[in-house]
């Protein structure tokens, strides 16, 4: 790991007081699952739709989200459906979407489905490319993997010079950010992230 050339920022604050009062060139994040905010999956629908709605007004360009779909109660909770649904109410353009294996084809997860979806908003379509690619490993359980990162970030860097994740978790996407030349800002709620966020510094050549 290298020491980044721009400056990163990691904020500890809430993501969604934080999004009410402030601005961004774009997003790129992956909001949290119930067990992460400690609520029962049919109340962290509500609060899901609600954070991904902020984030599409905060945000004065482009937006991505990486979001797996969960599995309950016998049933799909689609965080896909739930940010379409955000898109609809904030007049969000949607512009592409990949899927990301996260396992092989062929292989089975019983907890949550085998691939994650990279959804993109209010930007240039860009050239074009695969709509299924390899997510890429990541750097912690539930993080964004490193491929999908790189191809989310390079998008809005076509576009944008700032990139601001709001719920960074342990700082995968301002990592990879940061490491592509970007100005990066992350924000968590819980200081043990951040800190481990701060920490994290990505070469180029890793990702």
């Amino acid at each position: 790991m290298l020491d980044s050339v721009l400056a990163k920022s990691i904020i500890c604050a809430d993501a969604l007081k934080w999004l009410k009062t402030n601005q961004c060139e774009a997003i790129f994040t992956s909001p949290p699952d119930a067990e992460e905010i400690k609520q029962p999956l049919e109340a962290w629908e509500i609060w899901f739709k609600n954070a991904v709605s902020l984030c599409f007004r905060s945000a004065t360009g482009p937006v991505v989200f990486y979001a797996t779909d969960r599995k309950g109660n016998g049933r799909i909770y689609s965080k896909t459906a739930l940010i379409f649904l955000a898109a609809i109410k904030c007049n969000a353009i949607p512009v592409w979407h990949k899927i990301c294996l996260r396992k092989r084809v062929g292989n089975i997860d019983l907890h949550r489905p085998t691939f994650t979806h990279l959804l993109a908003f209010n930007g240039l379509p860009g050239k074009a490319c695969p709509d299924v690619i390899e997510r890429g490993k990541t750097i912690y359980k539930n993080g964004t993997g490193l491929v999908a990162a790189r191809f989310g970030v390079e998008w809005i860097q076509k576009q944008a010079d700032t990139i601001t994740d709001p719920f960074c978790g342990q700082g995968t996407i301002p990592a990879v950010a940061d490491a592509l030349g970007m100005s990066a800002k992350g924000i968590d709620i819980d200081q043990i992230q951040c800190n481990k966020a701060r920490a994290l510094f990505l070469k180029d050549s890793a990702i």
